[in-house]
């Protein structure tokens, strides 16, 4: 069983307790197994009314990026994981949603300029989204979450043996074809929570490291990363996906 339970942390109780509360944002605040580390799953579906409140917050790029989609159901989920994201971020810095300044480090990583010392991270698959956040204790600490649903899969073997290590592919393809797809997804989701910590997106490499999967241990090739430092965990969400958050202290 993973350790997660309802809001307990004060940084926590603050986002669920001001303004109109955690339901009528649509987000549900979980505590992780993790210390100071925070996640919430968000709805990304919406009424109009809050879509357009969302859209309101966003800033000129944001809208300029919303625009761009083709299809109105990328559009309208993007809309509202923005704005809830600034909705959040507002309430966690004391800001109004269209306040927050949201900007990208040069390998496109998010921060707040104006509150270096909180991390976040956002990720979102079809109309779920789960979002992390933590108060930055040292200038080497690291966050990243994913999400992924749990899709049927054409070819599970040729994808891991293309995104997985050695050990990854013989812990995956060593189950039952019966199991194979919820372990696939949850190396899956830990190794894109690593990878988004890191910053530095799939060219790093995501058969240079190996994240924990049925009792092994987290292993980087890199021997600059220590292991120690980091927590990966895989937690529940709704429906079925795998989602996953990493941590480096």
């Amino acid at each position: 069983k993973h350790a997660w339970l309802h809001v307990g942390s004060e940084l926590a109780r603050n986002l669920a307790t001001s303004g109109q509360g955690v339901q009528n944002h649509r987000m549900n605040v979980l505590l992780s197994s993790i210390p100071d580390c925070h996640v919430a799953w968000l709805s990304l579906g919406g009424s109009e009314a809050e879509l357009a409140g969302w859209h309101a917050c966003l800033d000129a790029s944001e809208r300029e990026r919303a625009a761009r989609f083709v299809f109105d159901t990328h559009r309208w989920r993007f809309i509202a994981g923005r704005g809830q994201l600034r909705t959040h971020l507002g309430r966690l810095t004391g800001q109004a949603p269209a306040a927050v300044s949201i900007a990208a480090e040069p390998n496109g990583k998010p921060y707040l300029p104006a509150h270096p010392a909180l991390l976040f991270n956002l990720s979102h698959s079809e109309d779920l989204a789960v979002l992390a956040w933590r108060e930055r204790g040292a200038a080497s600490e690291r966050l990243g979450v994913d999400v992924e649903r749990r899709a049927p899969l054409r070819d599970l073997v040729g994808l891991a043996r293309h995104a997985f290590s050695a050990a990854e592919q013989r812990q995956v393809l060593a189950l039952r074809e019966a199991d194979r797809r919820g372990a696939f997804y949850e190396v899956w989701s830990k190794k894109e929570a690593v990878i988004k910590a890191l910053g530095d997106g799939v060219s790093y490499g995501l058969g240079r490291f190996r994240v924990p999967l049925l009792g092994e241990p987290l292993h980087f090739d890199d021997p600059a990363e220590e292991p120690a430092r980091w927590q990966v965990r895989s937690f529940e969400v709704p429906g079925d996906f795998a989602a996953a958050l990493a941590f480096r202290s």
